[in-house]
């Protein structure tokens, strides 16, 4: 009987530690990311200092940001398509070259940069604008491509990020905080992986003799299979399995689109598109393939087949899909979901949603509506919509939830990383108000609405306006997300089932834990 009750009570203690290492593991998990503290900067008595009425810069110049140098010798990069209203989407404009030649310069010597300084990157490039509705903004934003002098393609690290020879430098004209975005990657990079990169800078640009300031950018990574930004496996085309990049998106009938069970049957919003393997490689063998799996996935979702829908976690990283939910409802980015969407498989993996982007409107910066931060929107977004109709993936959201307020979603952090942000661009958003206007009425301005008769305005007049605002509405939603995902829960009306792994790790435990109860006992 001793050997019997050893026995047991050995194999429950290697129960009960698998527990806990599964609990652990699967609890609140977050990354270092890649973003480093932000150094405050000095206050200066007046950040306008070295500007000229026109914008041009003075002998004297510094800013503790790095300084991103262009030069196209005066030629500006073309708006390179119109927005089609009907079509809802920027449309290219036929026999118009969209890249011009130049050169690049990354001044960062750890202190305050001047244009004087020695540049620490440098390189020759083809750079064009970039952006949908942002095409048309007068604060463009741009895609660099990096080349050798003789104009084949070329890698370079730009301030500590990795290898690439493709770089963005965003600059969204519709956000005043100046953070959106900053804030958005740097949160997602605590819990999501492949997440890019992105550091501040202030941007000018060399015109003759001239330089002139451009405003503050961010400048980072692009969304692309490569070991520094989605490290999966290369796609091997001529087999029917392997590793795939996907974007929701709008039409666009340049892309490589796929004809999926939701888009053939208008069950989904936009259009998911291949964009690994690129279309200069893949095949039709290859596209069917990944049409395939994404059909099983939607057929789980929406055939409206209870025994499908059990399966679509053998399909999906749920554990992706949930932070990917969290992050984006967090800041209201509500775009997100239906436009700018990626998706990923590796090889042998199961699809995982992500890397986010664009946080342009979040945090009620979407023109024409109010956010409505007491509310939750994102679990209208394809998939998603269905996703949170299962009582098992609802009651994983909500645990993933609870662990993230403790941490990344508190008010304490919050409070922390909008005020290290404010601090390092506490002369530059000076500079950066002044060069675009944000005080005064322009045509990017969000639009006022009426409550009760009461008109309410939604632009900030001031820097500090929108720094409150940025803070208020992340703390207020961020509280009355709570109560509203568990009314979801509520409203969820299928299980997925219960044999998951911690529930057969517990019916493990409590097989031998009675045996053991039983013996001592006797």
């Amino acid at each position: 009987m001793g050997s019997y009750k050893k026995f047991y009570l050995l194999t429950s203690i290697l129960i009960f530690l698998v527990l806990i290492i599964y609990f652990l593991s699967n609890g609140l998990k977050e990354n270092q990311g890649g973003y480093e503290s932000l150094k405050p900067a000095t206050k200066e008595e007046n950040p306008l200092e070295y500007l000229n009425e026109d914008f041009t810069i003075k002998e004297g110049f510094k800013t503790n940001l790095p300084i991103v140098l262009i030069d196209t010798n005066g030629v500006e990069p073309p708006i390179s398509s119109v927005y089609n209203q009907k079509e809802n989407r920027q449309i290219l404009i036929n026999g118009l070259e969209r890249y011009v030649d130049g050169k690049i310069s990354i001044i960062d010597n750890g202190e305050l940069n001047k244009v004087s300084d020695e540049a620490k990157e440098s390189s020759y490039i083809k750079i064009r604008r970039r952006g949908n509705s942002s095409m048309n903004y007068d604060k463009a934003q741009y895609l660099v491509k990096l080349v050798a002098e003789n104009g084949e393609e070329k890698e370079m690290s730009i301030l500590g990020m990795g290898d690439s020879n493709e770089w963005v430098i965003n600059g969204s004209m519709t956000d005043r905080s100046l953070m959106r975005n900053y804030l958005g990657y740097k949160f997602a990079s605590k819990i999501m992986e492949f997440t890019p990169d992105f550091k501040y800078c202030e941007l000018i640009v060399k015109n003759g003799e001239k330089y002139e300031y451009k405003g503050v950018y961010l400048i980072g990574e692009n969304i692309r299979k490569d070991a520094d930004r989605i490290d999966i496996k290369k796609a091997d085309t001529s087999k029917k399995y392997g590793s795939y990049i996907l974007r929701r998106d709008r039409y666009d009938e340049n892309a490589v689109l796929l004809k999926t069970y939701c888009t053939l049957n208008n069950l989904c919003y936009g259009y998911i598109e291949l964009i690994y393997p690129g279309d200069k490689t893949v095949n039709d063998g290859y596209i069917d393939y990944v049409t395939e799996e994404i059909n099983i996935i939607e057929k789980a979702l929406y055939s409206g087949d209870i025994d499908e829908f059990r399966n679509y976690d053998r399909y999906i990283d749920v554990e992706s899909f949930i932070d990917y939910f969290l992050i984006n409802e967090f800041f209201g980015n509500y775009d997100a979901g239906n436009n700018s969407t990626y998706m990923y498989k590796d090889q042998g993996g199961k699809l995982k949603m992500g890397p986010v982007w664009d946080f342009d409107s979040a945090i009620d910066n979407f023109a024409d509506a109010p956010m409505e931060y007491t509310n939750l929107s994102f679990y209208t977004a394809p998939w998603f919509e269905k996703l949170v109709n299962d009582k098992i993936f609802m009651d994983k959201l909500i645990t993933r939830f609870y662990e993230l307020r403790k941490g990344l979603f508190s008010e304490e952090n919050i409070e922390n990383s909008v005020n290290e942000v404010e601090a390092y661009l506490v002369n530059a958003s000076k500079r950066e108000w002044a060069r675009w206007s944000y005080n005064e009425y322009n045509e990017y301005s969000l639009k006022d609405f009426e409550d009760n008769g009461e008109t309410i305005y939604r632009e900030s007049t001031d820097y500090n306006q929108e720094i409150y605002k940025i803070k208020t509405v992340l703390k207020k939603h961020c509280e009355a997300m709570a109560p509203r995902l568990v009314e979801l829960e509520r409203m969820a009306t299928l299980n997925s089932g219960y044999l998951q792994p911690k529930y057969i790790l517990m019916l493990l435990a409590l097989v031998f834990i009675v045996p053991i109860w039983y013996i001592g006992r006797l």
